[in-house]
């Protein structure tokens, strides 16, 4: 731990909220079967989950169910929220090389100008979510 340092998005709430579990389980040892907390590294790209599989955690510990949390600011304390389905945002990453050739501003018909052609991808991108995902689900896309 770094004094006045922190990953702003919650997650550290969520590592808490993971180890005060643990902590209650522990004390009251009242179930049968076993538990077993991961804490996912590189959680958003997916990358951590991903290497944690291709390890073989999943098979090494016998996990036969995985359940997750996020935290949800605004929510009474002490309420929990499900549904079938997605509840929280998710993300799918993929790269988009563009491959341009600059010309002079005297001979712009000289170009193939990679602005240009990103401008489109990007409108195009807001079309996908504007035109075909009803306004009431969450959508959306980033580019960086």
């Amino acid at each position: 731990m770094t004094a006045e340092r922190m990953h702003g998005c919650g997650h550290d709430g969520h590592t808490c909220i993971a180890l005060g579990a643990a902590q209650l389980l522990l004390q009251r040892q009242n179930f049968n079967g076993t538990v077993c907390f991961v804490f996912q590294p590189a959680e958003e790209p997916g990358y951590g989950a991903r290497a944690m599989m291709d390890d073989g955690v999943i098979e090494r510990f016998g996990i036969e169910e995985i359940y997750g949390l996020h935290n949800m600011p605004g929510m009474k304390a002490g309420t929990i929220a499900t549904r079938v389905g997605g509840i929280m945002a998710s993300e799918d990453n993929f790269i988009i090389r563009i491959k341009g050739q600059g010309a002079h501003a005297a001979r712009p018909h000289m170009a193939k100008d990679p602005l240009v052609i990103a401008a489109e991808i990007i409108l195009a991108l807001q079309t996908i979510v504007s035109r075909n995902v009803d306004s009431e689900r969450a959508s959306g896309h980033f580019l960086y």
